[in-house]
């Protein structure tokens, strides 16, 4: 499947006006069940997930936006919690 890093820009801006229209500015919890990458795709086996913490999340993401330091593939898994959990909240109200 390709997904074009324009076409991403393109979608998450458009979704971000509608998380800003949602007037979201806090989550309701904090812990999540997390599966690692090849148990997400792993249809044969049954996942064993660990649990992850979206205060954790974001503070390392702040951090290193704080500390001008690169971002790496894990902060990508972190910034998708913080959607999946504001994605939740738009969706109960």
């Amino acid at each position: 499947m390709d997904v074009p890093s324009a076409t991403l820009r393109v979608m998450f801006d458009k979704l971000l006006v509608e998380v800003e229209r949602s007037a979201i500015h806090s989550l309701d919890h904090d812990y999540y069940w997390n599966m690692g990458a090849e148990e997400r795709v792993d249809m044969q086996h049954p996942a064993s997930p660990t649990v992850g913490s979206l205060q954790d999340d974001w503070a390392e993401l702040t951090r290193r936006l704080h500390a001008n330091e690169m971002f790496t593939p894990v902060d990508v898994e972190r910034f998708g919690n913080i959607l999946i959990a504001i994605s939740e909240k738009m969706s109960n109200g």
